[in-house]
């Protein structure tokens, strides 16, 4: 019993954060952030009408890491693209992966200081899924594990408490039972007999008196 407890209450957590997950991944990215595929690339821009950039300015970019990527840098996994006479407008994320996901923040320069940043985002709450299915692959693995968790040690209890006192000879008695005979005392066989009202059966010497 103690053990079928631990797997509900194991059962119930499990599944409350399953739950929880799934309804913090329904969440709706702001305006300033995007969603795209896993292991595709994504190009962020860090012109807008508020910030007007203008030609022979240039931009410099911050990770969700908090390193810094400058003009030229061509990596495997970032390039700063230039743009409209700008340098490092923009920034080529080359694959969009959980490691790469957050926030990232364009800085402005022009001849003598940063004047302006702009605050973008790339799967800030979630990526961006072609099939539900794998929007929810997770969650659905947990549901899984934890029906599992639970069912397994029910069912094996149940298993146990069914057999565990069939014995060579109990299996026999209930075999006899199932066959329609009665098991004696000494360990014999009888047939076992419907007892109909004045068909058969012992009578009992107190309900025979004369009135």
């Amino acid at each position: 019993m103690l053990a079928n407890m631990k797997a509900v209450f194991v059962f119930v957590s499990v599944l409350a954060v399953a739950l929880a997950e799934t309804g913090r991944s329904s969440n709706v990215e702001e305006d300033w952030a995007y969603q795209w595929f896993l292991d595709e690339a994504f190009l962020l821009t860090c012109n807008s009408s508020k910030l007007n950039v203008q030609s022979g300015e240039y931009i410099t970019w911050m990770t969700p890491q908090k390193t810094y990527i400058t003009v030229g840098q061509n990596d495997s996994i970032y390039e700063l693209r230039n743009g409209s006479g700008v340098m490092g407008l923009e920034l080529l994320i080359k694959q969009v992966n959980l490691d790469v996901g957050g926030v990232y923040t364009c800085y402005v320069h022009n001849d003598t200081m940063r004047r302006a940043k702009r605050i973008l985002g790339i799967n800030v709450h979630e990526a961006k899924y072609r099939k539900m299915f794998e929007k929810y692959r997770s969650n659905f693995i947990v549901a899984v594990i934890a029906t599992a968790v639970f069912v397994v040690p029910l069912a094996t209890s149940c298993f146990v408490y069914q057999f565990q006192y069939s014995d060579p000879e109990t299996k026999a008695r209930k075999a006899r039972r199932r066959a329609g005979h009665q098991y004696t005392a000494n360990g014999g066989d009888m047939p076992m007999k419907s007892h109909e009202p004045g068909t058969g059966g012992q009578e009992n010497p107190g309900f025979n008196t004369q009135l």
